[in-house]
């Protein structure tokens, strides 16, 4: 089919030349080109010779060019290469290779912004921190919308690095713009938690459970313990208000809920103390609390009472009659007392039992059986072995 075409543009060519062959010796023409002082003349048949060379040489010209372009590389598809070569072997964790190719077609990238993005990451991963900056900056200039990813990234960087209050101030600047977040909220917590501002955290909260946060997290109770430590101002109401915007699944928590209670104990008046356990206790029975109502500073008898009632579906619970026979020694009930620690004893040997028996007898003035409680917690506590001693003289 291409050889019948070719053979149909000679015979064409040839009739045409001849044709006009003939015209020229049939009449020359005449073609006069004036400009200014100066003029051009010939005949009709070599100006359009002229012409037609002119043509040629044009398209000659352009063909020429057109084949020195596909000779010369496309940058831009290799960039699309580069990038897309990049992005597989980032995910597959050859850093090396992304980070080369990445580099090489940045230049040239469809969407450079990612490159510079990814670039930051792998400078991350390499601790290589000013070069996470540099690449973060590059990119967010490239395109503004990407601010997000990039704070985040430089945030993670300050924060890896130990720069915790660049880290700081990165997080609360993006806080302020992306207010609902939960990754900006997520770091900003972290932040919190590595300086140890528990009054910002106590703040955090509700907009952490806003965000999704709603299950218990071991930062709350580090943050309690580091509460206890420091006593800030107002700890107390503000811990109360803490606890009351927690979600139901957290304030289940049997570990947070004691912590937060013994915190309570510590830094709030008796009286406070004292409603927030009987209202947890009333809820749901846990010995280490009536152990802690059993310390609180308030008039005994009213305790005793309640305490008492709670046991009655709790009676094999050792750690409940030691806050009972602590009850009863605030009472001055000393036979009471004396049973409650016993009859603790004989469902588990609490070294607390021991100790308290141990006081209540000496001062009974039955120093025997406070040495036989004293020796029976020492081998408790110390789990010597038992080992041969002389009889008894």
């Amino acid at each position: 089919m291409k050889m019948l075409r070719r053979v149909i543009i000679v015979l064409t060519v040839l009739l045409l030349g001849g044709g006009l062959g003939y015209l020229a010796r049939q009449d020359a023409g005449y073609v006069l080109v004036a400009w200014g002082d100066h003029a051009l003349e010939m005949s009709l048949w070599i100006a359009l010779a002229g012409l037609l060379t002119i043509i040629l040489a044009w398209l000659l010209v352009r063909q020429i060019l057109r084949m020195f372009g596909r000779l010369r590389p496309d940058r831009a598809r290799q960039g699309v290469k580069s990038l897309e070569k990049g992005i597989m072997y980032f995910l597959e964790l050859k850093m090396l290779r992304s980070k080369r190719l990445l580099t090489q077609g940045e230049r040239h990238s469809p969407l450079p912004w990612v490159n510079q993005l990814l670039l930051a990451r792998i400078a991350q991963a390499e601790k290589d921190y000013s070069t996470v900056a540099r690449w973060l900056d590059k990119a967010t200039e490239e395109n503004p919308q990407v601010e997000l990813a990039s704070g985040l990234l430089l945030t993670l960087s300050a924060y890896e690095s130990k720069q915790f209050d660049l880290a700081l101030a990165h997080s609360k600047r993006l806080s302020q713009k992306y207010p609902d977040n939960p990754f900006v909220l997520r770091l900003l917590r972290d932040v919190h938690v590595r300086l140890k501002d528990w009054d910002a955290l106590l703040d955090l909260q509700p907009k952490l459970i806003k965000a999704g946060r709603k299950a218990v997290e071991p930062w709350q109770r580090q943050m309690i313990q580091g509460i206890l430590e420091t006593r800030p101002a107002n700890a107390g109401a503000r811990l109360q208000k803490w606890w009351q915007v927690l979600t139901p699944q957290q304030q289940a928590s049997e570990e947070l809920r004691y912590d937060y209670l013994r915190a309570l104990v510590d830094l709030e008046s008796p009286t406070v103390a004292k409603k927030a356990l009987e209202s947890a206790l009333n809820k749901q029975w846990d010995s280490r609390l009536v152990v802690l109502y059993s310390q609180l500073d308030t008039p005994p008898r009213e305790r005793l009472a309640q305490a008492e009632r709670w046991f009655k579906n709790h009676e094999t619970d050792a750690f409940g009659y030691l806050a009972l026979g602590r009850l009863c020694l605030q009472e001055q009930l000393w036979g009471k007392a004396k049973d409650y620690f016993n009859a603790g004893l004989a469902l588990t040997p609490l070294p607390e039992l021991y100790w308290e028996l141990a006081k209540l007898e000496e001062a009974l003035g039955n120093l025997t059986e406070s040495h036989r409680c004293l020796m029976a917690l020492g081998e408790k506590v110390l789990q010597c072995p038992s080992l041969p001693l002389p009889a008894k003289p």
